[in-house]
This record gives C-alpha cells, structure tokens and sequence, in this order.
C-alpha cells in the first residue's frame, strides 16, 4: 500500500471510528509538496479526516480534486470527488454549492463497471445527497448500485461502502412513496447492506450500524420484540461507534426503548441524538426523530413538551418541502441546462418538481405535497371537510388480475374523483386510499361524497378489464381546517365504520366545533 493510500485509510478510520492519531497535520504537509493525481488523492483524504468537524473544508478539498481529475481525463474519481463535495457542502449549509457539484457528479458519472470504486463512491454520496432532499426516486438507483459494487468487490470498508446505502433504504421506506415494486426492492437493499455489514471486520462500529439497521428494519416491520432483541447487549459500545453514526443509533435505540414503554430512557436518548442528527443536515432522520420525542412527552404526560416538539417537526417539514425541493429542483434544471448535459439531467429535475407535488402514478397530488399543504390549512380561520376515499376489494383486483392492472385501475379512479371533486385538492394517500380536502359546509360534503360513489359504483372500467365494476368507500369529518389533523384522524374513523358495515357508502364522523 503506497503512502497516500496508508494516509487516506487512516484519515477513514480516524472520522469513522476514532482509531489511530489524527492524520490531518501529516496529510496538510504532504498537500504543500504534492503535484498532479497525488495532489487530488490526498485532497480526498484530507476531506474524509475533517468532514465530521468541517464539512465546508472537506468541499473544498473535493472541489478541488475534482478539477485535476478531469483535467486527467479520470471521471469517475471527478465524479466521487464532486458528490463528496455536494454531501459536505450541504451539511455545512451552502446549498447553492451544494446543487452546483451534484450536477457536476451526474453529469461526470458515467455508465462505469460494477468494479469501479470510485464511481460506487460517486454513487454512494449522491445517494446520501438526494436522501437528505427526500428525493427518494432519484436516491435509490444509486444507493442500489453502491451495494452491487460492494457485493461485488467484498470492499473491506464496508461501514462506509454499504451503511449509507441500506440507511438511504430505510428512511425511503418510511416515507411512504414507494410502490409495491420499489418496496421489495428498496427493502432487498436493506437486507444486502444488512448482510455485508455483518461480514465486515468486526469493528464496534460496523457492528453497531449493522444491529442498529437491522433493528429499524424490524420495526418498519412491526416485529418490536425482534428488534430490542437484536439490540440486546450492545449497550456497552456506543461510546466507542464512530461520531459520524452515533447520533442515529442513539435514534434507534430511543425507537425500541420508547416500544418497550421505557419513556424515561427514550427521551433521554432522543435529546441527545437530536443535535448530532440536525449537524448531518438529514432532516428526515430528523423529523422523525422529534415526532418520536413528541409521542414520548405525550405518553408521559408532558403535553408541554409535546406541542413544542410537533411545531418544530412542522417547520421542518414546512422548509423541507417548500424551500429545499423546490429550489434544489430548480437549480439542477439550470446546471444541467448550462452544462449542455441537455435531456438526462432535465429530465431528472423535472421529474423532482413534479415528485414534490404530483403523485405519478394518478397525476393526483401526492402525500409529500400534502405535508405542505396541511401546514397552510391550519392557518384558514373557516370551516371544511376531509374525506378519505378507499378503493372496496381492491387487494382482490391485484390478486386476480395483477399488479399492472391495479395500477391502471388506481390511475382511472383518481380520474372519476379528480371529476367529483374539482373544488377541492384530490391526494393519493396512499396504496388504495384517497383523501380531499373541500371548503364547505358538512351537508354540501355529504353531498358531493355521494356523488362521487355514485360516479365510481356507475362507472365502467371495461377498457381495462371486461365487466370489471367497482365500488368505494368515504368517511368524511367536517370542522375548523385549523384542526385539520384531527378531520383527518376523524375521517379515518368514520372509514372504517363504512368499510365495516358493507362497504360502497359514505359515513360521517359527528362534526368537530
């Protein structure tokens, strides 16, 4: 191993794990004398020794490595460079840097081996990139190839080769915007990155993110018992994981305490997490994680508490939403424009603009779009109604007839019920499940749920399936839209008293004063 590799190693292990001496001063001397590729590759190290404590130092080592890996003709090592660059640029804040060297990334990243290294790190940080964005469609291609790469190479780092991969999968799943194809796979590469951790060299790190993702998966499972069992007995090591990893085993750990109803040991673990997990600029994690504290100061009677957290989460998700993926989408479009990369990268961002607000397999707007749109209902001083719209038998559909079918029938109903409800905002909620929000009084609600059954029980759908007929299922709740969360909770409610009582009806809840 020559020199800069030995130093770059040791710059990994050092943010990583906190193993060795720091090796920052001997990589700072070597940069004054270094000329051409070594010049770039101890950039690169220098990057990864000071990322966790100076992101915006490690950009600009990345920016500049990038550029005499280009001027070398060495794109896939340009490429690894500049998304390391937009990774830690955005941690350290300064976004429009940020945007400006992940098109750089795309447009260096070519269609490389499997074997290439350095384009599965390229991949790698563009998906920890574009998960922090919540761009999840955009992030799992390259999370996914991370892992194939890592697989293929029995990489012998694979803490840094795979976690963040099978971490932007997880985070994925929990957002709720994958289709039942993304699910098997997105959680196939949870398992993958699951599975190498766990071969890896046994570091108190890797074990810790192994066990930690391990127990997440279980959870999105429901399966609580399976994942406090997995993290049964590695309480001892967390002082020792890496500072990059810490604050998010802290957050899992808090999940399964907080399901074991030790609401003491929770709280105390999400406070500490919350920092580190607002450092990495993940506001995902980080909106999770304050839900998480809020439902704990709300079992524990710190009502106080809770409120604080929950408006916290909703101007999160208020920035998050509005501000990032919009003006992220925005500026891709403009890079890719001026780099004359032309239809990929538009492509890519137009396809991000539209994944903030239109669900694409109904052309409805989308769950993501809702968050947004729930925080300006609060703000309405009138009344209106949610309803919350299920599709009857729908399973049945997709068990006889297939998924593709499934998919053209959710495509036809958001039609009808985009029809029924033009004075109100129709969203796909989810699987079968459609939610409107109307600004009118509860009869006129009644009223126009009605119809809009009518329209779905009379209409045909036998240019899908020949005599295919179908029916739906509404539960309206009508109140103050400044408690739209409780309409909706009441909706939900009321659902499931019309799916329990023979389906192919409207039931009201009693209206919220």
């Amino acid at each position: 191993m020559d020199p800069i590799d030995q130093l770059d190693n040791r710059a990994r292990e050092w943010t990583l794990n906190r193993t060795g001496t720091d090796p920052t001063p001997e990589i700072e001397a070597a940069i004054s004398a270094a000329r051409g590729i070594d010049l770039a590759r101890l950039h690169m190290a220098h990057a990864a020794a000071v990322q966790s404590h100076n992101p915006l130092k490690a950009a600009d080592d990345g920016v500049a490595a990038a550029a005499i890996f280009v001027r070398h003709g060495m794109l896939s090592d340009a490429a690894a460079a500049s998304a390391l660059a937009a990774g830690m640029a955005e941690i350290g804040g300064d976004w429009p840097r940020s945007i400006e060297h992940a098109v750089a990334a795309m447009v260096q990243l070519t269609d490389s081996d499997i074997d290439d290294e350095q384009s599965a790190r390229a991949a790698l940080a563009l998906s920890m990139f574009y998960g922090h964005m919540a761009a999840f469609e955009l992030a799992m291609p390259f999370a996914r190839r991370a892992v194939d790469t890592a697989m293929h190479l029995g990489t012998s780092r694979p803490e840094s080769a795979v976690f963040n991969a099978g971490y932007v999968s997880l985070e994925a799943l929990h957002a709720g915007v994958a289709d039942d194809a993304q699910r098997i796979e997105w959680r196939a590469t949870v398992d993958d990155a699951i599975a190498l951790l766990h071969k890896s060299d046994d570091t108190i790190t890797s074990q810790l993110v192994a066990t930690s993702l391990e127990a997440e998966a279980h959870l999105l499972d429901g399966n609580d018992d399976a994942a406090a069992v997995v993290l049964a007995g590695s309480e001892e090591l967390i002082d020792d994981v890496g500072p990059l990893f810490r604050p998010w085993v802290l957050f899992v750990r808090a999940c399964v305490a907080r399901r074991s109803n030790e609401l003491a040991a929770a709280e105390a673990l999400l406070t500490e997490a919350l920092p580190g997990l607002e450092a990495t600029a993940d506001d995902h994690c980080l909106v999770r994680a304050l839900a998480e504290r809020a439902l704990v100061r709300e079992l524990a009677g710190d009502l106080t508490g809770a409120l604080a957290d929950t408006r916290t989460r909703a101007e999160l998700v208020r920035r998050w939403q509005v501000d990032r993926i919009e003006q992220f989408a925005q500026l891709v479009a403009t890079q890719a424009e001026l780099r004359r990369d032309g239809t990929r990268l538009r492509q890519q961002a137009g396809e991000l603009v539209r994944a903030a607000t239109e669900d694409p397999l109904t052309g409805l707007f989308s769950r993501r779009w809702l968050t947004r749109r729930i925080v300006e209902l609060e703000t309405l001083d009138r009344g209106g109604a949610v309803l919350l719209v299920d599709i009857d038998h729908f399973k049945l559909v997709n068990d006889t007839y297939g998924h593709g079918v499934g998919d053209k029938v959710l495509a036809a109903i958001g039609d009808v019920l985009q029809a029924s409800f033009r004075d109100g905002d129709v969203v796909r909620y989810g699987g079968e499940e459609f939610l409107v929000s109307l600004l009118v009084d509860p009869l006129t609600a009644q009223s126009i749920a009605e119809r809009a059954r009518m329209a779905i029980a009379h209409a045909a759908f036998d240019d899908i399936v020949p005599d295919l007929r179908l029916t739906i299922s509404i539960g309206v709740a009508a109140g103050p839209m400044g408690r739209v969360r409780e309409l909706i909770d009441a909706a939900d409610d009321a659902l499931y008293v019309a799916k329990q009582s023979g389906r192919n009806r409207v039931v009201a809840a009693d209206p919220l004063t």
